[in-house]
């Protein structure tokens, strides 16, 4: 199977290739552009030579007709069955060439791709060329079939995370002890800033507070002078992206994991992120929003806490609520390892996406 990808990165994107290890019936590769990241990866890979093109009104990166035999000639050594795009975009550059083969193309759709208008561009393309497309939640296949794209061609898989790989640790709940962790790509529909803000009410309610930030991005320069600027450096800590082993290790270390997502100003929204499910997995108390499919994940006042977009006072007073009852919060915690266990675990997401690839050979 050759696995669509436009760039490799196998630090910061663990969780695509996990989820490829151990397909029974297929020997997954790489296709992409280059590579940012390979270390780690047991997969082959290899990089294509792309040419631009216009479609559409908007140029995109295409494998060029005259790359078809040398193309042709890989998978067929290869014995690839089907070509597995992981976002959308990932698989324009290859709509042409899968028409021409006859090789079934399936992708995922992850949830940010009908932000960018030239993905929305190509959704009749891709609708008329993919033989499936699975989506992470079912949130994501209503904005798909908002979009115009058929229903029938569409899935859903939730993904799953390596449970082997987090031991379930009740948390204690101390008094005087609360250590919150937020984690992701610092882009706006994360909501760190709220993060902030919700730092600032628990430093003036609990002495000896922490609120741990981990990650990356655009935002990350603006975020640091907030916590500066807001005299927060007492009780905010922010780390920059660290390897998953390193980060595991981490959630270990906190209480309640915070998560305010929100849709972002040029539509972007979430999955169900996997930071989530890991956080939930590990025994953190998760606090979230009404947000794209989150909901799917957390039941709200059973498995973890949600409330509106950009809401810090609710998003305060659960973290109060969290710390004031510590026997439901334990109780809470356990409903939402289950959870992850019985439908977010990385086997149902690998046979998940076997019936779908099997289906459409």
């Amino acid at each position: 199977m050759a696995v669509l990808r436009a760039r490799v990165d196998a630090a910061h994107e663990p969780f695509i290739y996990r989820e490829l290890d151990d397909l029974e019936g297929y020997v997954p590769f790489l296709l992409c552009e280059h590579v940012i990241m390979s270390h780690g990866l047991k997969l082959r890979v290899h990089c294509q030579r792309m040419r631009r093109v216009l479609l559409h009104g908007n140029h995109f990166p295409m494998v060029p007709p005259s790359e078809y035999p040398s193309l042709q000639s890989l998978l067929k050594m290869a014995h690839t069955k089907a070509m597995l795009a992981e976002f959308l975009r990932d698989a324009i550059p290859y709509l042409l060439f899968a028409k021409k083969s006859g090789i079934p193309l399936i992708s995922f759709y992850r949830g940010f791709e009908l932000s960018d208008p030239r993905v929305c561009a190509m959704l009749p393309t891709l609708s008329a060329v993919c033989c499936k497309v699975i989506a992470r939640s079912i949130f994501q296949k209503k904005e798909l079939v908002r979009a115009g794209f058929p229903a029938r061609k569409i899935v859903v898989e939730y993904g799953g995370i390596d449970l082997a790989q987090l031991p379930f640790q009740p948390r204690a709940f101390e008094r005087g002890s609360l250590r919150i962790l937020a984690a992701g790509r610092f882009v706006e529909k994360k909501g760190f800033d709220l993060v902030l803000d919700v730092a600032e009410k628990v430093k003036s309610w609990r002495t000896g507070a922490r609120v741990t930030v981990i990650g990356d991005g655009a935002l990350a320069d603006w975020i640091k002078a907030q916590v500066i600027e807001r005299k927060l450096q007492d009780i905010v800590t922010i780390k920059l992206f660290m390897p998953q082993r390193a980060f595991y290790a981490e959630l270990g270390q906190h209480d309640i994991f915070l998560f305010p997502c929100r849709t972002a100003e040029n539509k972007d929204r979430e999955g169900i992120p996997n930071v989530l499910k890991e956080a939930m997995a590990s025994g953190l108390s998760v606090v979230s929003t009404f947000h794209a499919g989150i909901p799917e994940l957390i039941e709200d006042g059973a498995s973890g806490y949600l409330v509106p977009e950009n809401d810090v006072q609710a998003l305060y007073k659960r973290i109060e609520a969290l710390c004031s009852y510590p026997a439901r919060t334990r109780k809470m915690a356990l409903r939402a390892r289950q959870t992850v266990e019985e439908r977010f675990s990385i086997e149902k997401s690998q046979a998940g996406l076997l019936k779908v690839l099997n289906n459409c050979l």
